[in-house]
């Protein structure tokens, strides 16, 4: 698969500043690579809603700037438009910086655009900077090899049908030689989970098959999920039920069962078997969605949930993500509902 890295040191000044890469600002996924100093143009408000004043601003020679912008929505079209077209860097820029009001997220690219784009918290670039220093080297590849991993445990009874566990066991790396996102909730609360429970089967082997995938790329777009739906070592009609453990961090309030009203019969199982062993708080019911990797299989017509807890966290892709924050305070009783409903799925 092809996918944009940043393997070098990397520095961002601003007004003579050193902003904290991860904490202040995040280079975009697929953003192209900068070096040197550069004068800020600070875009308002003003500049996008007059349209003399927008005029000016796309006449004007922007190939030597930075362009600065606030992240805003606006509703009216036409100020959109142009907000959007200064975005994309239509006005022909060094790059953009982008003053986002949002908590920092960082994500995977698999292209890698022309032009440089910076995300900053508002206050690590002010009004009153003139110049922002940048040392940032993308690297693109266009071949970069990944790969999933499984193994099962041979059913007792009925070596031929599968219940599967899958969790991904990427995340995002490093944004730079020093700048680490751990990714502890997203995903390796769940590529543990999965782990225990390939554990526990092992020594306690069922009358199906069970199956473990470590699924790669899901940040990349859930890459690894739909290699495997494509070539798959065994019929996937072969599968009863597949379960994708996402974000196992926390659960204080509960789960959500992604898919839960695509599979209502199965949801009821699993709703069931909650209320007979008391093991979450409660579970909550939601549709479709293409999240995680469940979303291949359910496209491919196996049953299956994503189940993600809830809770208290305030981490989500960026480098605050570190196993030492995680409460898991369902971690052992969301492994107990689990086995509790794949016993109830090969009784029945």
């Amino acid at each position: 698969m092809s996918v944009n890295t940043f393997p070098s040191a990397m520095e961002v000044k601003a007004g003579g500043r050193t902003l904290k890469g991860g904490e202040e600002y995040l280079v975009k996924a697929s953003s192209a690579s900068l070096r040197g100093n550069f004068p800020l143009k600070h875009v308002l408000l003003k500049d996008l809603s007059s349209d003399s004043a927008f005029k000016l601003l796309s006449n004007g020679d922007w190939s030597e700037y930075l362009l600065v912008l606030d992240t805003m929505t606006y509703e009216e079209d036409r100020i959109d438009r142009r907000y959007k077209s200064i975005l994309h860097n239509k006005l022909r820029a060094q790059g953009i910086v982008v003053k986002s009001k949002r908590r920092l997220i960082w994500t995977v690219a698999r292209d890698q655009a022309a032009f440089f784009t910076l995300e900053c918290l508002p206050e690590a670039v002010l009004i009153t900077d003139t110049l922002m220093w940048v040392d940032i080297r993308a690297k693109f590849h266009k071949q970069f090899k990944a790969k999933n991993v499984w193994g099962q445990v041979r059913g007792t009874l009925y070596p031929d049908s599968f219940l599967v566990v899958s969790a991904h066991y990427d995340h995002l790396g490093k944004m730079g030689k020093s700048i680490m996102f751990p990714g502890a909730n997203d995903n390796a609360s769940g590529t543990v989970m999965m782990l225990e429970l390939a554990r526990y089967y092992a020594r306690n082997p069922q009358p199906f098959t069970l199956v473990f995938l470590a699924f790669t790329a899901e940040e990349a777009g859930l890459v690894g999920s739909k290699y495997f739906t494509e070539h798959p070592p065994f019929p996937l009609q072969s599968i009863r039920f597949l379960m994708n453990l996402d974000l196992e961090g926390t659960g204080k309030d509960g789960i959500t069962a992604v898919n839960a009203t695509l599979f209502e019969k199965d949801f009821q199982t699993l709703q069931g078997v909650n209320d007979s062993g008391k093991y979450m708080v409660k579970i909550v019911p939601r549709g479709k969605a293409a999240n995680s990797d469940h979303y291949w299989f359910s496209e491919a017509g196996v049953p299956c949930f994503f189940i993600y807890q809830m809770g208290e966290y305030g981490h989500y892709h960026d480098p605050g993500d570190q196993a030492e924050k995680l409460p898991l305070d369902a971690f052992i009783e969301t492994q107990s509902l689990i086995r509790a409903f794949f016993n109830r799925l090969q009784s029945g």
